[in-house]
């Protein structure tokens, strides 16, 4: 394949040779790994009002910036405000 694209020219390249079953994990995990490294998945922690539609602000926050929600995980254990005020 020598020469044949020569954008790639001074790049680093990889080729994935496969037969056709590979591992739906993993290739999920190199598809995130790719993601992060451009900027195109983040992680941050933000802590919402424990009200009906607090989530739902966040959410209408994130999709209004053109982003979209991968995954979300909740611990109500661990906030740090009094919720019982």
């Amino acid at each position: 394949m020598s020469g044949q694209l020569p954008e790639l020219k001074g790049k680093r390249v990889a080729t994935i040779l496969t037969g056709g079953n590979i591992d739906s994990t993993a290739l999920g995990r190199c598809i995130d790994r790719g993601l992060v490294y451009d900027d195109r998945l983040i992680r941050f922690k933000v802590i919402v009002s424990d009200r009906p539609g607090g989530i739902s602000e966040l959410a209408k926050l994130i999709a209004d910036s053109g982003a979209s929600i991968k995954d979300m995980f909740m611990e109500r254990a661990w906030v740090r405000q009094d919720v019982f005020c």
